[in-house]
């Protein structure tokens, strides 16, 4: 297989593991015609949410059963009820998912909650699948009745499986009600997909075909400025991913759009910031640490020590990065020390060529355990 293609897939897969504690990307997103009837009680639910947003479990949880109990519509109650099961899934205590798994069959059977708050909560659980696609028992245990136990893919290994699920999901949101964070989300799926050594290349070029599908959809959603800030940064990191790997196959675009699409993750970012969201959650500082490392291995596999300068610049903030909560998340995003895995894989190579150009991400793998 080619090897930046694993490498940006490796990168995808690691960092989206590390979303088990974070938030479960649940969506805040109102359609338009919602906006009017919810923006009260939309603003009541902030602090819920950003109890949730900081790991303040109790706090959100509290917040959110009372703000239930006054909903003046069963549409808002449901819209809570979404933010609530990410809170309890999140807490990692096995009475709270049990409670969550409950409020997520409710949610998703119930036809007469709004198309667009069933799609949120299929997205929700999507996120939650993805945090733990290491054991197939959370899936099992969890999602064992209809008609989420058919999700789970019949064939192939556990974690083949599960992924399986994890798509299914959000194609089922994105038939009752298409988001952007759908649409992004099976685009990023497919970039995991291709890191599969047994494709050929008319199959990478096929998935290549509906991953820009996917993306183009997601474009014209204009949905993102209502997600979590989290979600939003990751999004588009993922959505440059998705569009750098397929434009790479499929040879279709001018260079300078993969490009763009990272340069735009940094664009919603300094958006974010000016909107006074704090930049210093750990969170969302480990994707922008690893959108600087993508970015870097982007501009290093297109356009060789040319762009020198660029990934210098990108790859400085490294040296001076020593937040134990952030080197963590990285090293669960496969950033960091490089001991423990082959010398001849794509990323090992390109963690080298990288240290080799920057000093200061040099001083972080050193830090981190990697040995020259």
């Amino acid at each position: 297989m080619n090897r930046p293609l694993k490498y940006i897939a490796l990168v995808i897969v690691a960092l989206l593991l590390i979303a088990g504690g974070v938030f479960y990307y649940v969506s805040v997103y109102i359609p338009d015609k919602e906006i009017q009837l919810t923006m009260k009680s939309v603003a009541n639910s902030k602090p819920a949410i950003q109890a949730l947003y900081t790991g303040q479990y109790d706090i959100a949880e509290t917040n959110l059963r009372a703000l239930i109990e006054q909903a003046p519509t069963k549409s808002e109650k449901a819209r809570l009820q979404v933010i609530l099961m990410a809170t309890l899934f999140d807490t990692g205590k096995e009475s709270d998912a049990e409670e969550a798994a409950s409020l997520a069959y409710t949610l998703i059977n119930d036809y007469s909650v709004p198309a667009w708050i069933r799609a949120t909560a299929y997205n929700t659980l999507s996120r939650v699948v993805y945090a733990h696609t290491d054991t197939i028992s959370f899936y099992t245990t969890y999602f064992n009745k209809a008609p989420l136990d058919s999700y789970l893919g019949t064939s192939g290994t556990d974690t083949d499986r599960i992924w399986s699920a994890y798509l299914k999901l959000l194609q089922v949101s994105d038939d009752i009600y298409p988001t952007s964070l759908a649409e992004y989300g099976i685009a990023r799926y497919y970039v995991m997909f291709l890191s599969d050594n047994s494709l050929t290349q008319q199959k990478r070029e096929e998935i290549a075909v509906l991953m820009q599908k996917y993306i183009a959809e997601g474009d014209t959603r204009k949905d993102g400025g209502l997600y979590a800030p989290y979600n939003i940064i990751l999004n588009q990191l993922s959505r440059a991913d998705a569009i750098a790997l397929s434009n790479k196959i499929l040879q279709n675009h001018d260079l300078v759009e993969s490009e763009q699409a990272y340069v735009q993750v940094k664009t919603v970012a300094d958006g974010i910031e000016s909107g006074g969201v704090d930049m210093n959650n750990s969170k969302i500082q480990a994707v922008l640490f690893t959108w600087r490392f993508t970015y870097a291995g982007f501009l290093l596999t297109e356009f060789g020590t040319a762009r020198t300068p660029d990934i210098q610049n990108l790859l400085a903030p490294f040296g001076t990065l020593t937040s134990q909560d952030i080197i963590t998340f990285l090293k669960k995003a496969k950033i960091g020390s490089i001991q423990d895995i082959p010398s001849t894989s794509g990323r090992y190579i390109k963690t080298l060529k990288l240290a080799a150009i920057s000093p200061e991400f040099k001083t972080f793998l050193v830090r981190t355990g990697t040995k020259f």
